[in-house]
């Protein structure tokens, strides 16, 4: 509420307001207030009271005259123009000539002088002198205060109540209050009030009358309940009178007796008459002899003394036994971490025609190299330039291989003329880090849930293995090179802090990527692994729709959808389209769809019914991912259908 105030003053104690202003004041004793307005020039005007304006009083009497006033005296006026002179007189005086301007002072007279001429007239006033003018005279005392006018106060009320019956000033307050005027018109602008708090909600009324109940529907009649439990068996009837049965069958043969002790061994026969020895071989030529080799990812490259050439792709090897291979080269598995080395090739030494191989769990095995005087089994050439051929002849063994180690995934061979040369394998460790110890089973089975309402997925996929990963509270970061994720993409997490966790990926790099796991576990490792998985993105009564990974193979093989309250039919499948290598079928032509095998159980009772008239039905036209679940699934309880892929 805006209040305004007015204080009892003089007229004389007002300041004359600025140019486009006017003062309001209150002047009178009190109980004969009257209300004025005094303007820019200093005019005070009557605004008068309630009932009127009062008779205005005496007027003083006039103040005493001020003391003169202390100018300097004007200049004195300009002298007047001489009159014209009279013509001379011709003897006796002239009469006097018309009073005027003093004329030019004749020339003597021959004659006696004339009389002289009149006065000129006085000249103009000068102009008022420069002095400033004298202080103005004191005022005058003031009248006698006329009669009370025949007007009530002015009183002030708030909400009816009254505050003052006599109003002294009046002073415009409060927030966004502010007056103006227009000549001697004032203007005073009160701004309303905020609106109100908003009153509680009313009660809330009562429920009508329950609708009447819809007519049955038309539908066929459910599917015949399931068959009652087998009744208990009946008490065994009594022995029945007649006469004795046929002899049984004789009994099976006993089992054989123990086998006898084993006779002595009979006498060693007589050695045999030595073969006759064979001809000289002829001199070695070592030009389809290994000298050296290289290795360049996947290709293992050898060269013999001839300078010729070829090459082994490793990718095309089948290793059954590291005791079968020619090089340890070949028996390394990729990632750099934790390998079984007892099988593999440590060194080797050579002894005449004996190579002496060790394997990594120190035991040895010897292959003599195939010359005339000392020959053995062809099995172990892989192929006939690595055999020594025909004795007796000079060979040069410094370009031969005679020993080999291993260091992590370098090789090490040694020359017999003590030179070396090295290879490094490339162990293609896809995220940098430990090796892989433990196969992961592609196959994985998850969850998701809306609401009330879960999917539940079989799947197989890509595993990305020999991993490293990191911690931070529940941040996961897991690096892999390349990884081809995105966010909102789902995994499984293998060997990290937490083993098999189904969780989104949030972010992503070029070579990493987080999800949300437990506060718990180990900070880091280099032996993880995940697997990306498919997620729907729509589980709700009307429709269920399937997204595939950004990357992977993930292939869908089953899926288990439960709804809560089941009250749509038919209700509408979807599947990634055109993705054979990543999703659930191509399923983009009638050519190429992959109609799973459907089954629907009603689950709201206390067992469950399989809905026998479930049955899953496509357009053969358009729309090739996309299939519908009909066939009285909205049994407006809880359902649980399962597809098979």
């Amino acid at each position: 509420m805006a209040q305004i105030n007015i204080k009892i003053n003089s007229g004389s104690d007002i300041s004359t307001p600025v140019s486009g202003t006017a003062a309001v004041f209150a002047s009178g004793s009190l109980g004969s207030e009257a209300l004025y307005l005094k303007n820019a020039s200093g005019t005070i005007l009557s605004v008068g009271s309630g009932g009127g304006s009062g008779v205005q009083g005496a007027q003083g009497a006039q103040g005493a005259q001020g003391a003169p006033g202390n100018g300097a005296q004007g200049a004195q006026g300009a002298i007047g123009a001489q009159g014209v002179q009279g013509a001379p007189g011709a003897g006796a005086q002239g009469a006097q000539g018309a009073i005027g301007a003093q004329g030019v002072q004749g020339a003597p007279g021959a004659g006696a002088q004339g009389a002289q001429g009149a006065i000129g007239a006085q000249g103009v006033q000068g102009a008022p002198g420069a002095g400033a003018q004298g202080a103005q005279g004191a005022q005058g005392a003031t009248g006698a205060q006329g009669s009370p006018g025949a007007g009530s106060a002015i009183t002030g009320s708030y909400t009816g109540s009254l505050l003052t019956d006599s109003i002294a000033s009046i002073n415009w307050t409060g927030s966004g209050v502010y007056a103006s005027n227009s000549g001697d018109a004032i203007t005073v602008y009160i701004p309303g009030g905020a609106t109100g708090v908003q009153g509680a909600q009313g009660a809330q009324g009562a429920i009508g009358a329950q609708g009447v109940q819809g007519a049955t529907g038309a539908g066929a009649d459910g599917a015949q309940g399931v068959q009652g439990a087998i009744g208990a068996q009946g008490a065994q009837g009594a022995i029945g009178a007649g006469a004795d049965g046929a002899q049984g069958v004789q009994g099976a043969v006993g089992a054989q007796g123990a086998q006898g002790a084993d006779g002595a061994q009979g006498a060693q026969g007589a050695v045999g008459a030595q073969g006759v020895q064979g001809l000289a071989g002829a001199t070695q030529n070592t030009g389809s002899l290994l000298a050296t080799a290289s290795f360049s990812n996947p290709n293992l490259t050898f060269t013999k003394g001839d300078a010729s050439t070829f090459d082994v792709d490793l990718t095309t090897l089948q290793i059954t036994s590291a005791s079968y291979a020619t090089t340890a080269s070949f028996a390394l598995n990729g990632g750099g971490g934790s390998t079984d080395t007892g099988s593999l090739l440590t060194t080797a030494s050579i002894s005449d025609a004996t190579v002496t191989f060790t394997k990594g769990d120190a035991s040895t095995f010897d292959i003599e190299v195939n010359n005339v005087t000392s020959s053995i089994s062809a099995s172990y050439a892989t192929t006939a330039s690595f055999a020594l051929n025909g004795g007796g002849g000079s060979t040069d063994t410094g370009s031969l291989l005679t020993t080999a180690s291993v260091s992590l995934n370098t090789i090490t061979f040694t020359k017999g003329d003590t030179s070396t040369f090295d290879i490094t394998v490339n162990t293609g460790s896809g995220g940098g880090g430990g090796g892989v110890s433990t196969i992961f089973d592609p196959i994985v089975r998850y969850e998701y849930t809306s609401g009330s309402d879960v999917g539940q997925f079989l799947s197989s996929g890509t595993v990305y293995a020999g991993l490293s990963w990191s911690r931070s509270t529940t941040t996961l970061t897991v690096t892999s090179t390349s990884h081809g994720l995105s966010s909102g993409d789902w995994v499984i997490i293998r060997n990290m802090n937490q083993d098999y966790l189904h969780a989104e990926i949030t972010s992503t790099g070029a070579n990493s990527f987080t999800v949300t796991c437990a506060d718990s576990g180990g900070a880091s490792g280099d032996a993880g692994a995940y697997i990306p998985v498919l997620r729907p993105s729509t589980i709700e009564d009307g429709a269920i729709t399937i997204v595939a990974p950004t990357v992977g193979t993930s292939q869908l093989l089953s899926l288990m959808i439960y709804i809560n309250a089941s009250e749509t039919d038919p209700k509408t499948l979807t599947v990634p389209s055109n993705a054979i290598t990543n999703g659930a079928g191509k399923n983009n032509s009638l050519n190429s769809r992959i109609p799973a095998s459907f089954d629907a159980y009603s689950v709201s009772g206390a067992t469950s019914s399989k809905i026998g008239s479930a049955t899953i039905t496509f357009s053969t036209s358009t729309n090739h991912n996309v299939y519908s679940l009909a066939g009285g699934t909205d049994t407006f309880g809880a359902i649980i259908m399962t597809l098979q892929f």
